[in-house]
């Protein structure tokens, strides 16, 4: 890159993904009378969507694999469902014509392939020490400069290399398995979806009554195999047979002696881990295993709606709409066996686990709405006002769910012919959907996790409940905090808290698990509205509306640092117990003491607390050549996002701040929060007869991170930060012959890139003499497709026929 940083080619990465869709659909009707009809209607849909996920699943970090290294002599390996021989011959047998000499299965033309005797002092085998039998690192070769490296690394420097003994462990991308499979990490996505509807329909004789009665049922099934990923266990008990696995023989079932209704897979190749060789087929097929979820959704419905005018009014006819429906869901979802959360033996590198889920609910509602006008014609401070009203009752099978009632009002009046003025008042209330009651144990990575280990002593913004000491926090208050993540780390803590070891400045508190709560109340949700449309001078139009979105008993996860909070902070956990609910759900990683699982569920704590407003200007002008000119631009001012994890926490407003989206993303409760303070969005377009040409701009403004609330110092508030970001792109349009459309059009005109930051990592570290391995990371482009555009400048063009 032109930072120097390394960065790899990535000739699998789609651009888009293919798409293959089949899709039928049957309406028609039957006149049973002048009045009545029977009606009908069915759509079956197939989609296939393949979609490239880049790299495969990386065998690096805690899914690499360690190989045994140094000059201690290897004596093989024997346990219950492999059997490596002893490198050095100790009896007369297979492989092996006398007492002392190295077993045939370690020479160059043996089972293994490696060359043990080779001499002392062999060029590009710095291993090899001429002795009967195989050190560890000449059954494991590695590149010569590895082992050069790598043996001064020996556990103890003090002692001769005769007695070096010690683990190596492997990092490799394995882009050998892409080659090997000819594509990446991937998937391939089929739904099948079917609807059918029975129905009847008519009209009163008045012909101001309209009514229909309807019965839909359907379902959709989904498929999805993906490829590329790389069975954890598999992969590492291949590479404990020498040579990373060549010739590598198993027995899965060492209890049957005949063979009977079982296997013995084979790995011919071995593993290319510290080379470049070919991998056979039957290594790839012990490697890369096939997945498969499958998923079942249903949903019957049954309605009837009435519809019309009740009564005519001085100001025009009042208008009814009556109804009532039932709705019967459910789904089943069943993810591959190897991707399960009970999947003891045999889990994916890289592939985050969930488990089977399902579920079903049934409700019926009954509804009403008025158009009611009250003035028309009116003088001009009220040529016209229309007030709409509704309401609609539900009554859900879970029994925690009372019946609720939902209502409406709003209103449309005009003040002349130039302005109008729209509002209102809703009070809604949504049910918990299927996966908020019925989901299971699913992990997920990204949205949703702490934005800093709480648990680090060295964060560079501690906040009021972390373990790391600050001026402005009680010591009272560190030491809590520290106390209890001690005693959730258990032996581990003496590895976190190691004086040798370097206190994260963000780190990472652990992966999130989901599950489902069947206890879900209703969420209340109260819209507020207020507008005014203005036609301003010749050509012009003015837009302004206002907006408010309260919703409180919100469903949502417990946001981790919420979790957090509650387990460390004194405030919620005045004895320092570290069993208190929310620690429970806290789990740190046994060995080392870093983060590994936040249990989070579904609950009705919630509450938030959204306001903007949002302005639109329009202008036209007609030329006198024929053409005309438009500008259209489009303004949100975010005055607050508001979010409340529970009402024992404080509100936080997320308006102004980041990050937008991954780790520590700015916002809470699963919701999707502008962040920014505003944005403005601006079309100018210029059309003549059959052709017309558009130049679109979208502006964002500079972001500031998160962090920089309480530290305008931090790693994160300097490096992670964004700037203001702009995109231009442009269109056009020609039309002949009265039914061809040819449009052509630019992306991304300028080939903006999007802006980068240090995600979690720390890019001001450098080696010390207690961490003598530690960098500064490298900043990478923040992938959110939301906001910034990472494909560059990309051209398109489509042509449509009308016949």
């Amino acid at each position: 890159m032109p930072n120097g940083g390394i960065k790899e080619n990535i000739m699998y990465q789609w651009a888009s993904s293919p798409l293959e869709r089949l899709s039928g659909f049957a309406s028609g009707h039957y006149d049973i009378s002048d009045n009545m009809r029977l009606t009908g209607q069915a759509i079956v849909a197939r989609t296939k969507t393949e979609s490239s996920l880049g790299l495969a699943s990386a065998n690096i970090n805690q899914w690499g694999v360690g190989i045994p290294f140094g000059n201690q002599l290897y004596r093989g390996n024997t346990n219950t469902y492999f059997d490596i021989p002893d490198s050095l011959c100790t009896a007369v047998g297979p492989g092996c014509s006398a007492v002392g000499v190295t077993n045939t299965a370690y020479t160059p033309n043996g089972r293994f392939h490696v060359n043990c005797d080779a001499p002392a002092g062999t060029p590009g085998m710095p291993q090899a020490d001429g002795l009967p039998g195989c050190t560890k690192s000449e059954a494991w070769p590695v590149p010569p400069q590895i082992y050069n490296l790598m043996i001064t690394r020996q556990a103890n420097p003090a002692a001769p290399v005769p007695g070096s003994e010690q683990q190596l462990w492997l990092n490799r991308e394995p882009d050998w398995l892409r080659n090997a499979l000819g594509a990446a990490r991937s998937t391939t996505n089929t739904t099948t979806t079917m609807s059918f509807t029975m129905g009847l329909e008519g009209d009163f004789p008045s012909g101001d009554q309209h009514w229909d009665v309807s019965l839909t049922t359907g379902r959709s099934d989904n498929v999805v195999n993906q490829l590329g990923s790389a069975r954890l266990h598999s992969y590492r008990d291949v590479v404990a047979f020498p040579n990373y696995g060549t010739n590598a023989i198993f027995d899965p079932n060492p209890w049957e002696s005949g063979g009977f209704a079982e296997t013995s897979p084979t790995c011919t190749s071995g593993l290319p881990l510290a080379d470049n060789r070919a991998v056979s087929a039957d290594c790839v097929q012990i490697i890369a295993p096939a997945l498969k979820n499958v998923q079942e959704v249903t949903q019957t419905i049954f309605e009837a709606n009435l519809t019309g005018d009740l009564a005519k009014m001085k100001a025009g006819p009042l208008q009814y709409a009556l109804g009532t429906d039932y709705r019967e869901n459910s789904f089943d979802y069943s993810p591959d066996n190897l991707s399960d959360q009970q999947n003891e033996i045999d889990t994916v590198a890289g592939l985050f686990p969930t488990e089977h889920s399902e579920g079903k609910f049934h409700v019926a509602e009954l509804y009403g709405e008025l158009l009611v006008p009250v003035i028309s014609n009116g003088p001009k401070v009220a040529s016209h006002f229309n007030l709409e009203l509704g309401g609609r009752v539900s009554d859900w099978s879970m029994p925690q769910m009372p019946n609720l009632s939902t209502y409406k009002a709003l209103i449309d009046w005009g003040i002349g012919e130039r302005y109008r003025v729209r509002g209102g008042f809703n009070r809604a209330f949504r049910a918990p959907n299927l996966g908020e009651l019925y989901l299971r144990r699913t992990q997920v990575f990204g949205a949703g996790g702490a934005t800093r280990d709480w648990c680090s002593t060295g964060l560079s913004s501690p906040g009021t409940f972390s373990a790391t000491p600050s001026g402005t926090v009680s010591p009272a208050q560190t030491a809590q905090s520290r106390a209890i993540c001690t005693a959730l780390m258990g032996s581990g803590a003496a590895v976190y808290y190691d004086p040798a070891r370097t206190q994260d400045t963000i780190g990472t508190a652990g992966i999130p698990n989901s599950f489902g709560n069947p206890d879900l109340r209703e969420e209340q949700a109260d819209t507020y509205t207020m507008g005014i449309a203005m036609e301003l001078f010749k050509d012009w139009r003015l837009t302004v509306d206002w907006w408010k979105i309260e919703i409180e008993k919100m469903i949502a996860l417990e946001g981790a640092d919420a979790t957090y909070q509650k387990c460390l902070d004194m405030q919620f956990n005045p004895t320092g117990d570290p069993n208190n609910d929310s620690c429970q759900r806290i789990i740190r990683n046994p060995g080392t003491g870093g983060g590994g699982i936040i249990n989070r569920t579904f609950n009705n704590a919630g509450a938030s607390n959204f306001e903007g407003v949002d302005f639109q200007v329009a202008w036209a002008h007609q030329l006198g050549n024929g053409g005309s000119l438009s500008l259209n631009s489009s303004l949100t001012v975010n005055l607050h996002e508001i979010t409340q994890d529970t009402p024992q926490l404080a509100p936080v407003d997320w308006a102004g701040w980041g990050p937008l989206s991954g780790p520590g993303s700015a916002c809470s409760l699963q919701l999707q929060c502008l962040n920014y303070g505003y944005r403005l969005f601006t079309t100018v377009g210029y059309s003549r007869g059959m052709w017309n040409f558009q130049v679109q701009h979208q502006y964002w403004p500079a972001l500031d991170n998160n962090a920089c609330r309480t530290n305008t110092q931090s790693v994160a508030c300097l490096y992670n930060s964004l700037p203001d970001y702009q995109l231009f792109s442009a269109s056009a349009n020609i039309r002949f012959k009265d039914k061809y459309r040819l449009s052509f059009g630019l992306e991304n005109l300028l080939d903006t890139e999007p802006p980068m930051n240090y995600g979690i990592s720390n890019p001001t570290l450098v080696p010390t003499s207690a961490a003598p391995y530690q960098f500064g990371a490298a900043p990478a482009h923040v992938i959110d497709g939301a906001t910034y555009d990472p494909l560059g400048r990309t051209y398109f063009i489509s042509m449509t026929m009308d016949f």
